[in-house]
């Protein structure tokens, strides 16, 4: 196997610390346009959607699992949602149930 070394590599900025509100210290933006937040190389943020995909879509994850407390975890650019908490998918009646909202 060959690897290109021309070929577009992501483009990594890690902070020295955490950030404030996110609370990631990673952020990747990779060549196709896609984001990805991460804290200690694992899919995190607390501010907001933890990947944002360059075809629309947006999910939500602590310590790199899916999980979002106020409102669906995945957006899929079709307009699918789905409900997440703490790496376990929900219905959205269960989801309700569990966090009032």
């Amino acid at each position: 196997m060959t690897i290109d070394s021309s070929a577009p590599r992501p483009r990594a900025n890690r902070l020295e610390s955490p950030h404030p509100t996110g609370g990631y210290d990673q952020m990747v933006t990779w060549p196709n346009g896609n984001v990805s937040y991460l804290l200690r190389g694992q899919l995190h943020r607390e501010d907001g959607p933890s990947f944002v995909g360059a075809d629309g879509s947006r999910s939500w994850h602590r310590n790199g699992r899916e999980h979002r407390e106020n409102g669906p975890a995945v957006f899929c650019p079709d307009g699918h949602h789905q409900w997440w908490l703490e790496g376990h998918q929900v219905s959205e009646a269960e989801f309700r149930r569990r966090t009032g909202h």
